[in-house]
C-alpha cells in the first residue's frame, strides 16, 4: 500500500509541476507576442522612413540646407507625409540641425493641431538625436510618454553627410490591446489547469479507495493473510511453474480452541501468520486456506531445491521455537508441512494444490510436526530424465511460431523410392535446439493448448500437401478421436480441404485401452468417409488387441519400432513381426516397418516381404523443402 501512496504523491507532484510550467509559459507567450508585434512595427516604421527619405531626396536632390527657402516643395512634401499618419504611426516629421546644434522642423506630417511649424525649434533630449545624426544609422528608443511607445530615427544622408533626420513615433495603444487580449487566456488556462488537477486528484483518490477496498477483500480479517478470493485471482494470473507449493497445518489446533478458548485460538493463528511473514521473502505468498491451514507459494525461479528446503526448515523451526504467550498461557505450537516441489507436473493448479495437501496428510498421519514432500521422487526423475518443458514454455513456443512440423520419409522397399511422409511435431527452443514431443506434449494432454497444437499440425500438413502433392500422415491418439472438441477441430480442417484428403493418413496410436468402441468407430468412419486413410501405429506394443481389426476398418499397420529394431538379432522378434505380416496380408492391409536403422534391419524387412519402411537408415525427419 505504501508503494501506491508514493505513486499517487508522485503523480500529484508531476501535475502541479505541469500546471506551474504551463502558467509560466503563458507569460512567456505574452512576452514573445509583444516582442514579435514590436518587430513588425519597427519593420514597417523603417520601410516608412526609407520611403520618406526617397521623397525628400527626390524633392530636394541638392540637399536640405539648400532647400530651406523652397516653400512650395516643402508644402507638397508635408502633404505627402500627412498620408502616412495612422493610428499606429501618429507622428511623422523631418528635423534638421542648425549651426548651434538645435533641432528644427523641416516638415511635419502630424495632425494640424499638433503640427510643428517650419524652422520651429524642437525641444528634445538631444543625446539620442545626436547619436543618430552623427552615426548616420537608424536608432530606436522607447519613450515614457502617455501616447508614444517607441521612436525610430532615420538619418537622411547626402554624400556621406547627415543633413536631416526622419522621426517616426509609434502609438502604444495596439501593443496594449494585444497584451490585454492575451491576459484573459492566461486566466482561462489557470482555471482549466486547476480543474484538470482537481479532477485528476479526485480520480486518484477514487482509484486509491477502490484498490484499498479490493485489497481488503483479498485479506483474511483475522490474520491479515490473503484469503481464497485472492487465491482464485492469483491462480488465474500467475504461472505456478516458478513456485513451490507448501500446505501448512497447525498441529492439534482443535485442542487449543477447546482447552483455552477461541480468543487464544485466534491469537495463535495471528501469531503464526506473523512468524510466517517474518520468515518469508517479499515475493512469497501466504494464504489462509482453511481454519488452521495455510497455503504458501514460495518463489523458486532458479529451481534450487536446497534454497526451498532451507526456507521450509526455517518456517518449521521458527514456529516450533516460538513462545505463544497469551495472558497467563505460554503455548508451544508445532506445524506439519507438505511440499509440492513441481507444480508444473500437474494439469491444473488445483491438482497441484491437492497434491501438496496429500503430502500434508502424510505428514500428519506420520505423527505430525513433520515436513513431507516429493523430494526424493523429484531427484530420481531429474537424474533419469531430461528437463521437460512447462506448459507456459510450450504455449510461448506456439505463439512465437517455434512449433514446427518435420517430415520423415516412408519408402517403398521394392522400388527404393519415397511414397509418402510422416509429419512429426517438434518444438524449437529459444536457442534453436530441436525438442521432441516427449518433452512438451505429455503435460498439455487434454488441454486447450494441446488442441491448438493439433489444429496447427493439421493445417500445416494440408498446406504442405497442397504445396508438394505428397501423401502425408499425422499422429493422433484414440482419445483424441473421442474428445469432442478435438474431433470437431479435425473435421473442420478436413471440411476445408476436401480436395486434399485422399493424400492424408491419420495414424492412431494403439497403446490406449479403448472403452467406448462404438463412438470411436463412428468417428473414425466419419473421417474415412472423406477419403482419409486410417493407420494403426506402433502395432505390437502396449495394449495390442487383434479384435480391433474387427471393430475398425484399418488401411495400414505400422509395426512398432521396438520389434523391428532387433529383428536381425532376435528370432523371437522376427517371428512376431512375421505373424503380424501374415495377419495384415490376410486382411489386405498395407504394412510399414518402423525404426529401420541399419542395412541388416532393412534386409530383414525385405525378407519379411514388408512393402514399406521408415527409419534413420533410410531418412531422418526434416523440414519439407
Amino acid at each position: 500500500m505504501q508503494r501506491f501512496l508514493k505513486f499517487y504523491l508522485a503523480v500529484i507532484v508531476v501535475i502541479v509541476m505541469i500546471v506551474g510550467y504551463m502558467f509560466i509559459s503563458i507569460d512567456k507567450i505574452k512576452d514573445e507576442v509583444q516582442k514579435n508585434v514590436e518587430k513588425i512595427f519597427i519593420s514597417q516604421a523603417k520601410s516608412l522612413a526609407y520611403n520618406i527619405e526617397r521623397s525628400v531626396k527626390k524633392s530636394f536632390p541638392d540637399g536640405i540646407s539648400k532647400a530651406l527657402g523652397e516653400y512650395d516643395k516643402r508644402k507638397q512634401l508635408e502633404e505627402n507625409l500627412e498620408l502616412f499618419i495612422t493610428p499606429l504611426f501618429q507622428y511623422v516629421y523631418v528635423l534638421y540641425r542648425d549651426n548651434k546644434g538645435n533641432y528644427r522642423y523641416f516638415v511635419d506630417g502630424s495632425r494640424e493641431e499638433e503640427k510643428g511649424e517650419f524652422d520651429q525649434k524642437f525641444d528634445v533630449e538631444r543625446t539620442k538625436w545626436d547619436e543618430a545624426y552623427e552615426s548616420g544609422t537608424d536608432l530606436i528608443f522607447r519613450q515614457n510618454l502617455e501616447t508614444v511607445w517607441v521612436t525610430l530615427l532615420h538619418p537622411i544622408v547626402y554624400n556621406g553627410r547627415t543633413e536631416a533626420v526622419v522621426a517616426v513615433d509609434f502609438s502604444m495603444q495596439l501593443p496594449k490591446e494585444v497584451a490585454e487580449t492575451i491576459e484573459p487566456f492566461k486566466t482561462l488556462f489557470v482555471y482549466i489547469f486547476v480543474a484538470i488537477a482537481l479532477f485528476v486528484f479526485i480520480v486518484l483518490i477514487q482509484i486509491y479507495t477502490n484498490i484499498r477496498i479490493r485489497k481488503e477483500s483479498y485479506l483474511d480479517p483475522l490474520t491479515g493473510a490473503y484469503n481464497r478470493n485472492f487465491l482464485r485471482d492469483f491462480l488465474n494470473k500467475k504461472d505456478l511453474n516458478s513456485y513451490v507449493i507448501l500446505m501448512i497445518d497447525i498441529d492439534h489446533f482443535k485442542r487449543i480452541n477447546d482447552g483455552y478458548g477461541h480468543k487464544v485460538g485466534d491469537f495463535v493463528l495471528q501469531e503464526t501468520v506473523r512468524i510466517l511473514k517474518r520468515s518469508l521473502r517479499e515475493n512469497d505468498i501466504i494464504i489462509r486456506f482453511g481454519g488452521e491451514e495455510f497455503l504458501i507459494f514460495l518463489k523458486n525461479e532458479k529451481g534450487k531445491k536446497e534454497e526451498v528446503l532451507h526456507i521450509v526448515q526455517r518456517l518449521h523451526s521458527s514456529i516450533e521455537q516460538h513462545h505463544f504467550i497469551y495472558d497467563t498461557f505460554d503455548l508451544k505450537i508445532t506445524v506439519s508441512i507438505g511440499i509440492n516441489l513441481h507444480p508444473s507436473h500437474f494439469k491444473t493448479p488445483n491438482e497441484a494444490i491437492k497434491h501438496a495437501d496429500k503430502l500434508l496428510y502424510v505428514a500428519k498421519r506420520s505423527g505430525r510436526n513433520k515436513i513431507v514432500g516429493d523430494i526424493d521422487k523429484a531427484d530420481r526423475s531429474k537424474q533419469s530424465e531430461p528437463a521437460k518443458k512447462s506448459v507456459y514454455e510450450t504455449k510461448e513456443a506456439l505463439e512465437d511460431g517455434r512449433i514446427e512440423c518435420f517430415y520423415q520419409p516412408i519408402f517403398d522397399v521394392t522400388t527404393g523410392k519415397i511414397v509418402k511422409y510422416e509429419a512429426l511435431v517438434r518444438m524449437r527452443d529459444k536457442e534453436g535446439t530441436i525438442i521432441t514431443p516427449y518433452f512438451f506434449l505429455q503435460d498439455i494432454m487434454h488441454t486447450n493448448l494441446y488442441n491448438e497444437i493439433t489444429r496447427f499440425v493439421v493445417r500445416e500438413v494440408f498446406a504442405t500437401i497442397a504445396r508438394t502433392s505428397q501423401s502425408i500422415s499425422i499422429n493422433l491418439n484414440f482419445s483424441d478421436i473421442l474428445d469432442e472438441n478435438l474431433y470437431r477441430i479435425i473435421i473442420e480442417e478436413i471440411e476445408k480441404n476436401k480436395d486434399l484428403t485422399d493424400k492424408l493418413t491419420i495414424e492412431l496410436l494403439e497403446y490406449e485401452l479403448l472403452e467406448n468402441y462404438t463412438q470411436v468407430v463412428k468417428n473414425i468412419e466419419k473421417i474415412r468417409s472423406y477419403g482419409v486413410k486410417i493407420a494403426l501405429d506402433d502395432f505390437g506394443s502396449g495394449y495390442s488387441n487383434y479384435a480391433i481389426f474387427k471393430e475398425i476398418n484399418i488401411d495400414i499397420v505400422k509395426i512398432d519400432g521396438t520389434i523391428i529394431k532387433d529383428i536381425d538379432t532376435s528370432e523371437v522378434l522376427f517371428d512376431i513381426a512375421k505373424s503380424i505380416v501374415v495377419l495384415a496380408e490376410s486382411l489386405e492391409i498395407a504394412i510399414v516397418a518402423e525404426f529401420v536403422h541399419s542395412q541388416s534391419i532393412y534386409d530383414k524387412v525385405k525378407e519379411l516381404n514388408i512393402r514399406y519402411a521408415q527409419g534413420f537408415y533410410l531418412g531422418k525427419p526434416d523440414r519439407m523443402k
